[in-house]
C-alpha cells in the first residue's frame, strides 16, 4: 500500500497533538465495513487504526497497538500492514496475534523465506510442534546446504524460552538428518542451553562418530564439563579442540579464562601473553592480563596494560578504578583521585566513591568529606543506603564512633533489612561494648540470610570469646566453615571456640591454617595461647615476639603477651 508510509510518517507530527485516546485501559473499536468492500483504498476506519496504533507505539502502550493493527491486517489484508502487525506483536510478546498476522502476511508472500522462519518459530511458541516442523521443512527444501540451517537454526532456538518444546523440535528434525553431524551438533548445543548434560554428551558423541576429529565436538564438550565443575576433563577437551583448529585465537582466549577460573594464574598469563603478541591491542587479552598482574603484583605491567585500554577506549571504567588503586598503593593519591573520578559506570562506581572520599578525608579533613558526601545523589535504594554505609565508614576512619553507630541506626530506620549495614553497625557495636546490639543484628542476619557465614562466624566468635553458648558457637562456626572452606578468619573462629571447648590438638590445627592464610596478630594470640597451654611454650614466646614486631600496637596481641610473659 504506497499510502501507509505516509499516514505512518504522519504520526510522527500528530502524536505531540492528537486526541485519540490510547490509554491501555480503553481498547479501540471500529465500524468495519464489509470485507469485500476492501479494494486497496485507504478508508477512515483503516487509517483511523493504524494512526492509533502508531501513535501508541511512540507512547509505550503496545497493548493498544498490537490490537488496533491486528483489526487493520485482518480488515485490510495488506502485506506491508500484516508484516508491520506481526513484528510489532512478536516485539510485545502477543504470539498468538503475531501468528494471526503473520499468517495473513503468508497469503499475500507464501514463498517468502524469511516468513518461513518467522512462522516456525511462532507456531512453536503457540504449541504447534507439527505446524512448526512443516515450515522448517520448507526451509531445508530450498536452503543450498542443510548444515547452514542447522548452525542457524541451533542459535534461533537457543533463545527460546520453553526449552523442552525446544529440544522435542530438534529431536524430530534430527532423525530426518540422522547421517548428518551438524544435526547432532545442533541439538547438542541446545540440549546445553537447557542443562541437559547427559543429552549434550550422547549428541556429541554421535556427531564424533560420523566426523572424527572435530573441533567443534571438543570444544562444546568443554563447556559441559565447565558447567559440571569437572575442570580436568574440560581442560583436556578444550586442548584437543585446540590441537586440532590451532590458528582459532578464540579457542586459546578460551583457555586462559579456563585457567584463571581455576586460579591457575601462571599458566593463564603465559597463555594470555602468547595470545597477546598476536593480538596486541584485543581489549579481551590485555584486561585479564592486567587482572594477573595485580594478583602477582607486577604493577607497572598492570598499569601499562590498564592505561592502553583506556587509550583505546576501551573498558575505561574499569580500567581507571584499577589504575586508581595502583595509584594509591604508590601514594600518587591526586593521580589516584582523578582516576576515581573517571569510573562514571559499572561494577566498581561505588568502590570508586568510596576510594576517592576516603582520600579526600586523609586531604581535606572530615568536615569537608561529609559535605562533599551530603552533595552526592543516587537514584536507586541501593545506591542511597550505600551512601549511607560510607557516612558511617567515614566516621568510623575518623574515629567518630558514636557518629558512626547513629548513622548506621538512622539508615537502618529507613532500610531495616540492609544485611550489609546490620553486619556493619554489629561490629562497630562490639567496639562501643554493645553486645546485646551486636547480638541482635547478627541474628537478624541469619533469618533474612540463614546460609550467611560472615554473619555466622562473626555470632560465633562472638559467644567463643565470651566463653559462653560454646556448643551453639561452635555449630555455628563449623557451618560457616562448610560454606567457606578457606576463609581465614574462619578458620581463626572454629579454633577458638575449640580451644574455649579444650579441645587443644584440634584448635591447634585450625589456628595453624589460619596464621599461615593471614599471618595476623589476633591469630598469633590464639594460637600461642594454645601452645602455651600444651606446655610448648618457647614456641608461644617466639610466635608472639614474630608478631609483635609486625604488629606493635595490637591489642589483642599484647593483651596475652602481658598474660603470659614476664
Amino acid at each position: 500500500m504506497r499510502k501507509l508510509w505516509f499516514i505512518m510518517a504522519l504520526t510522527a507530527t500528530l502524536s505531540a497533538c492528537s486526541g485519540l485516546n490510547v490509554s491501555s485501559q480503553d481498547p479501540p473499536h471500529f465500524q468495519a465495513p464489509p470485507q469485500q468492500n476492501y479494494k486497496g483504498e485507504m478508508t477512515s476506519d483503516l487509517m483511523y487504526a493504524i494512526m492509533l496504533a502508531e501513535i501508541a507505539v511512540r507512547r509505550g502502550n503496545l497493548d493498544v497497538a498490537v490490537d488496533a493493527y491486528l483489526y487493520a491486517a485482518e480488515f485490510s489484508k495488506d502485506m506491508d500492514i500484516a508484516a508491520r502487525a506481526t513484528r510489532l506483536a512478536i516485539f510485545a510478546k502477543r504470539h498468538k496475534e503475531a501468528l494471526k498476522t503473520a499468517l495473513i502476511w503468508e497469503q499475500a508472500q507464501p514463498d517468502n523465506q524469511e516468513l518461513k522462519h518467522v512462522l516456525a518459530l511462532l507456531y512453536l511458541r503457540n504449541g504447534d510442534l507439527d505446524a512448526s516442523q512443516r515450515n522448517i521443512d520448507s526451509i531445508f527444501a530450498r536452503a543450498k546446504s542443510p548444515q547452514s540451517v542447522f548452525e542457524q537454526l541451533s542459535k534461533v532456538l537457543a533463545a527460546e524460552e520453553d526449552r523442552a518444546a525446544v529440544l522435542e523440535l530438534m529431536g524430530r528434525l534430527v532423525k530426518q538428518y540422522d547421517k548428518l553431524p551438524e544435526a547432532h551438533l545442533a541439538y547438542a548445543k541446545l540440549a546445553l542451553v537447557a542443562n541437559q548434560y547427559q543429552a549434550t554428551l550422547t549428541s556429541l558423541d554421535r556427531a564424533a562418530s560420523l566426523r572424527s576429529n572435530w573441533w567443534q565436538v571438543y570444544e562444546l564438550r568443554s563447556r559441559v564439563f565447565v558447567q559440571q565443575g569437572q575442570w580436568p576433563e574440560a581442560e583436556r577437551a578444550l586442548k584437543k579442540a585446540i590441537k586440532l583448529h590451532p590458528k582459532d585465537l578464540h579457542l586459546g582466549l578460551r583457555f586462559a579464562r579456563m585457567l584463571f577460573q581455576q586460579g591457575k594464574y601462571k599458566q593463564a598469563k603465559a597463555q594470555f601473553t602468547q595470545i597477546l603478541k598476536q593480538r596486541p591491542n584485543d581489549p579481551d587479552v590485555l584486561f585479564p592480563l592486567g587482572l594477573l598482574n595485580m594478583q602477582q603484583q607486577r604493577f607497572d605491567d598492570a598499569e601499562q596494560q590498564f592505561r592502553q585500554l583506556v587509550a583505546m577506549d576501551q573498558r575505561v571504567d574499569d580500567a581507571s578504578y584499577y589504575l586508581g588503586l595502583i595509584a594509591e598503593r604508590d601514594k600518587r593519591d591526586e593521580e589516584a583521585k582523578q582516576w576515581y573520578r573517571n569510573v562514571r559506570s559499572g561494577e566498581h562506581v561505588y568502590a570508586a566513591v568510596r576510594r576517592f572520599t576516603l582520600l579526600n578525608l586523609e586531604e581535606q579533613g572530615l568536615d569537608a568529606t561529609l559535605e562533599y558526601l551530603h552533595r552526592l545523589s543516587f537514584e536507586s535504594a541501593s545506591d542511597r543506603m550505600r551512601l549511607w554505609q560510607l557516612e558511617a565508614e567515614v566516621l568510623t576512619a575518623a574515629k567518630e564512633y558514636e557518629r558512626a553507630f547513629a548513622v548506621y541506626t538512622k539508615a537502618l530506620d529507613s532500610y531495616p533489612d540492609a544485611t550489609e549495614l546490620l553486619y556493619s553497625r554489629s561490629i562497630l557495636a562490639e567496639r562501643l561494648n554493645k553486645p546485646e546490639v551486636m547480638e541482635e543484628d547478627l541474628q537478624h542476619i541469619l533469618k533474612l540470610d540463614p546460609t550467611n557465614a560472615d554473619a555466622m562466624n562473626a555470632l560465633g566468635y562472638t559467644w567463643a570469646d565470651q566463653n559462653k553458648h560454646l556448643q551453639e558457637a561452635h555449630k555455628l562456626i563449623q557451618r560457616a566453615h562448610e560454606l567457606k572452606p578457606d576463609s581465614g578468619p574462619i578458620l581463626d573462629s572454629l579454633g577458638w571456640v575449640l580451644f574455649r571447648l579444650g579441645r587443644l590438638k584440634e584448635a591447634e590445627d585450625y589456628l595453624k591454617r589460619a596464621y599461615n592464610l593471614l599471618r595476623d596478630g589476633e591469630v598469633a594470640a590464639h594460637l600461642g595461647e594454645v601452645y602455651w597451654l600444651r606446655g610448648e611454650k618457647e614456641k608461644a614466646r617466639k610466635l608472639w615476639r614474630e608478631a609483635a614486631k609486625r604488629e606493635p600496637e595490637h591489642k589483642i596481641l599484647q593483651q596475652v603477651m602481658k598474660k603470659y610473659l614476664p
